[in-house]
């Protein structure tokens, strides 16, 4: 699967959470693609990658993207502790991560 902007300008789309979602990206897929785009202003993470729920997730290509105000991490990637699968062998290439001074009023470590 693959979420991109058609024009391949990262300014162009722009997904805003206005920090009421946790997430604006949830993969728990293999071979995923989120590129081109501009992800902003949510409580908790922007892109969370985590593993499916009977197999790994392996294959995540995050390119090109410009992410800004995460609550907490901007990209997280984990395993879940509770089955023996877990998030391996992506990419993450040609992103900017960024934090405002309005986002840092917001920042959560819950």
């Amino acid at each position: 699967m693959t979420l991109r902007s058609a024009s391949g300008k990262r300014d162009a789309v722009i997904l805003d959470g206005g920090y009421k979602t946790t997430e604006l990206v949830s993969i728990a897929a293999s071979n995923v693609t989120i590129a081109d785009l501009t992800l902003r202003r949510v409580r908790n993470h922007l892109i969370h990658v985590v593993p499916g729920p009977a197999s790994h997730t392996t294959g995540t290509l995050i390119q090109n993207c410009k992410l800004v105000d995460p609550g907490q991490q901007a990209i997280k990637i984990n395993a879940d502790p509770a089955r023996p699968y877990f998030a391996d062998n992506g990419v993450i290439a040609g992103c900017s991560i960024e934090l405002t001074a309005a986002g840092r009023t917001l920042i959560r470590d819950d």
